[in-house]
């Protein structure tokens, strides 16, 4: 009977709250024409924010598990397979291009809505978009190839929507690029007094000032003469001299890199950054050029010239593309590690790992492999109290 009374007294104060939040509602359901537009400046903003030419997908999966074997700069563990080209996850620039040409177009038809001497007040903002979207251009079509660019997302303002943008290459893209950085430049370089600032930190990359922008807009229009030199030298000479020329002049400190930190957002199941083997080709080669960078781009083996002592003493075998990179000599029955034969330390300790999809049938190159991944483990293993010296 309790239980009876508390319902009924529940659906009584039911009854006596629902026409007090229907009254409420009744003041936020608003005539659809007078709801107040997104602020411009804000929309900006987000486009900045949206601005990550290498998302998690793109530098973990794109970069790291397909471009670099793809590319022989590294192999996977164990060796490359017959699965060396298959793509899985990925998440591209181009995609990138996407969620800011999104922002770009809710700009550009909010602006359309404007009386055109209310619409110039927001020039500055409006091209500040250019060079984020001709950076993710070119980093994607660098990789990708063609891509819709100048159609993109204008399924967002056309009627009817436009849902099969058009393909433009590199090539053809070239002319738009250079066109919208100039209009950049140039409306930026004439400081309208008029023009809606920023306010506060909404610009939170060069905090509103023009001159910073105008000089990474000139480093976008040095990346298309590079592009350029090998196909239309005369015009990659003109876009060089213009920016040479120009007074902004170029980036030339870490005050004026495009640079800040966004943080992570994605972790997909705790992932580990992998890296994978140095490819055998690329490594062979800075070794053989004694490229100092190759210090700074892989990690040296582990066997140093008293690992290798440790190991004769202790009476294992050296693998062959160790031993073979030795000189030893016996010393009262004694094998003694002597030096490292040309062209020595550190440059020996370097060993690239075969990109062959065959190579599981070669013991040789199984051995480099193995060896490469386990080495460490093992000499901790036998060395025992020697650890120190691993180094």
């Amino acid at each position: 009977m309790k239980y009876k009374l508390l319902i009924t007294a529940l659906l009584i104060g039911s009854a006596v709250v629902l026409p007090g939040c229907k009254d409420e509602f009744a003041e936020v359901n608003t005539d659809q024409s007078v709801v107040t537009q997104p602020d411009i400046r804000y929309l900006f903003t987000q486009a900045l924010q949206e601005f990550e030419p290498a998302k998690y997908q793109q530098w973990f999966y794109n970069n790291l598990q397909y471009t670099m074997p793809w590319v022989q700069a590294t192999i996977y563990d164990g060796g490359n397979s017959s699965n060396l080209n298959v793509m899985g996850a990925y998440e591209n620039a181009s995609a990138q291009v996407v969620r800011v040409k999104t922002r770009v177009e809710e700009i550009d038809f909010l602006l359309s809505l404007m009386e055109p001497e209310e619409a110039a007040t927001y020039d500055n903002i409006r091209v500040l978009c250019n060079p984020l979207l001709v950076f993710l251009g070119i980093f994607g079509t660098d990789m990708y190839g063609s891509m819709p660019y100048s159609e993109t997302e204008k399924g967002l303002v056309t009627d009817p929507p436009l849902l099969a943008p058009e393909y433009e290459t590199q090539e053809e893209l070239f002319d738009l690029w250079e066109k919208q950085l100039n209009e950049t430049l140039t409306i930026l370089g004439e400081n309208r007094p008029n023009q809606v600032p920023l306010p506060g930190n909404q610009d939170f990359v060069y905090k509103n000032d023009l001159s910073k922008w105008a000089r990474f807009i000139n480093s976008l229009k040095l990346k298309l003469a590079v592009r350029l030199i090998h196909v239309d030298k005369v015009r990659a000479l003109r876009l060089a001299n213009e920016v040479a020329t120009h007074s902004a002049g170029i980036m030339n400190s870490l005050d004026d890199d495009f640079f800040y930190c966004r943080g992570s957002q994605e972790y997909h199941f705790g992932d580990d950054l992998w890296h994978g083997r140095g490819g055998q080709n690329l490594i062979n080669f800075l070794v053989d050029n004694k490229d100092p960078r190759v210090r700074f781009m892989f990690m040296k083996n582990d066997f140093n010239s008293k690992v290798v002592q440790v190991l004769y003493d202790e009476g294992v075998s050296l693998p062959d593309f160790i031993e073979e990179k030795v000189n030893s000599i016996i010393v009262d029955g004694r094998k003694v590690f002597e030096s490292w034969k040309s062209p020595g330390e550190p440059w020996v300790r370097y060993i690239g790992a075969p990109v062959d999809i065959y190579v599981r049938e070669n013991g040789y190159y199984v051995q480099i492999i193995l060896t490469l991944i386990i080495s460490k483990s093992v000499i901790k293993s036998i060395t025992h109290f020697h650890l120190p010296i691993l180094k």
